[in-house]
């Protein structure tokens, strides 16, 4: 039997993707003690890397953004490398601590991002993040969106 999709139904927010990362904040740490300010230059921007030096041990911080982009790229499907790099993603904080995302080089417009939500935790050991973006819907003159219009069952 073959249904219209239900007007209320058109117009739901629609997930491109969500993401996951965790790393131990001593791997960062490691990195930082081999590759010197180098290693966090080619992945922060100065601004970020501004946020994470006003702590006494900036690491955790640092390593809470590394997840944070991993989770990102994640949530994106598609990883660092031809499409992404670590500097088309910074993360910034409001003014009650929450970080939010500033996408670089019109990558809003090449994932169709509508909206990005962003959790970052960490403890002593470990820091993890959790991202979920929200795609931004098409919708033809009908305003039904790019999905089918019919459905079946």
């Amino acid at each position: 039997m073959l249904h219209l999709i239900s007007p209320r139904l058109q117009f739901r927010k629609m997930i491109l993707g969500i993401g996951c990362d965790s790393i131990e904040i001593e791997r960062i740490r490691s990195a930082i003690q081999r590759h010197g300010h180098a290693f966090v230059l080619r992945l922060f921007s100065k601004q970020e890397i501004e946020y994470c030096q006003r702590y006494q041990d900036p690491v955790p911080s640092i390593a809470g953004r590394f997840a944070a982009k991993e989770a990102l790229v994640k949530a994106l499907g598609c990883g660092f490398g031809s499409q992404i790099s670590w500097h088309n993603i910074e993360i910034l904080n409001n003014s009650e601590g929450k970080p939010y995302v500033i996408w670089h080089n019109n990558i809003e417009n090449r994932f169709a991002i509508q909206k990005t939500h962003l959790s970052i935790s960490h403890s002593k050991t470990i820091a993890i993040a959790y991202a979920l973006i929200e795609e931004r819907r098409s919708h033809n003159e009908r305003g039904i969106s790019r999905e089918s219009e019919i459905c079946c069952e």
